[in-house]
């Protein structure tokens, strides 16, 4: 087996497919799997993710497609492109499998660029025409998959998202001291790690902080925004909204945070919360889950599929965000505690353990079914 991976994503993509993505590759190099390569092109922009790909080949900008496809038909028995189906190719002497996170566009068009809903139009129908093979991050996609294409269900293959391991339940002390060192935290606070988009819900979220906030007067949200180079703008229009509701004393946006920073906040918080519309790829929501953190999320078909009765789902379309004080959040902590009793964690486990999620696991899977890809098995 000679797998491409196809590098975009890799290299350019700041939110999670960006990070699942590093997190493949780092397993595969970790593992010694030496037959995968990826093609990066010397584009001249700003990228933060600096390369520890060793499996990587470089080629001047100005090189064609021919010479480019040269180079794939000579190495290639598998190109995957793990972009939603975004650069799947229509040639290439290969089998080609693509992994399809979201139709996003097809549910919540009003919550995507125009630009990127014309770009899903053109190229995911044709990626699922092309492709030999699907991956989907859950059951609940390949469904919408299945609704909405003329698609053969027996070409998708469900494999979950994974993350690193290195997320997992440390000493909440240590963590506490940890957090109060390096950014001056001191007390129980509220915790969203991901990307920074509609679909997101965020000013929802930060209405249901500014409501907790008059009951625990002493609470904080924390924020870390996972940066792209297109978010400016979106950053600007959050922080504007957190100086309307009068939260600038209790929001704090943290940036460049390290895998220990992640760590130890995920540890340290009173729970993560995210009240995403939809979601097909979160990674930082399974890595607080990693840490068996408390977890706070809309009742959405994929976090229920996930994530079962783990977290404490909040259904914001029920509730009345200009006049929260009508929702019974008198005590925030006690009812998450009410929430998280041990044997909701235990339930869980009987059936999806903790190290479902992890990278580890989920590059074995995928290194499985790349041979039964290439058996024809599939």
């Amino acid at each position: 087996m000679n797998l491409y991976i196809e590098g975009t994503p890799y290299y350019f993509h700041g939110g999670d497919l960006g990070l699942y993505l590093r997190e493949v590759v780092n397993e595969l190099q970790n593992i010694n799997f030496e037959n995968f390569y990826t093609i990066k092109r010397e584009i001249n922009i700003d990228n933060d993710y600096e390369s520890e790909n060793e499996n990587e080949i470089i080629i001047p900008v100005k090189d064609s497609r021919f010479s480019i496809l040269n180079i794939l038909n000579k190495k290639t028995s598998i190109y995957h492109c793990f972009n939603n189906g975004f650069t799947i190719p229509d040639y290439g002497d290969f089998l080609k499998v693509s992994s399809i996170y979201s139709l996003l566009p097809i549910y919540f068009e009003d919550l995507v660029k125009e630009r990127y809903s014309k770009a899903f139009y053109e190229k995911v129908p044709k990626a699922l025409i092309n492709s030999n093979n699907i991956v989907t991050s859950s059951e609940s996609i390949k469904n919408q998959i299945l609704e909405n294409f003329n698609i053969d269900d027996r070409k998708i293959k469900v494999i979950y998202p994974g993350v690193n391991s290195y997320y997992r339940p440390i000493d909440k002390e240590f963590s506490k001291i940890y957090i109060k060192s390096k950014f001056s935290i001191n007390g129980e606070f509220l915790l969203y790690i991901g990307e920074l988009n509609s679909r997101k819900r965020l000013k929802s979220l930060l209405q249901v902080f500014k409501y907790i906030s008059t009951i625990k007067e002493d609470s904080i949200l924390i924020m870390n925004f996972t940066q792209s180079y297109y978010d400016e703008e979106a950053l600007a229009e959050i922080k504007s909204f957190i100086y309307l509701l009068e939260l600038d004393t209790k929001v704090m946006i943290l940036n460049n945070l390290n895998i220990s920073d992640k760590l130890n906040l995920y540890n340290s918080c009173s729970a993560f919360i995210d009240l995403s519309i939809y979601e097909g790829l979160n990674i930082n929501i399974l890595e607080a889950f990693l840490c068996r953190c408390k977890i706070i999320a809309s009742p959405i078909e994929y976090y229920h599929e996930i994530l079962a009765d783990y977290p404490f789902y909040l259904n914001i379309d029920n509730i009345n965000l200009d006049s929260l004080n009508t929702y019974d959040f008198t005590a925030l902590d006690t009812l998450i505690d009410y929430i998280f009793k041990t044997k909701t964690v235990y339930k869980l486990l009987a059936y999806k353990p903790f190290y479902q999620f992890n990278i580890e696991t989920h590059v074995a899977k995928l290194l499985s079914f790349y041979e039964e890809v290439e058996r024809g098995q599939l």
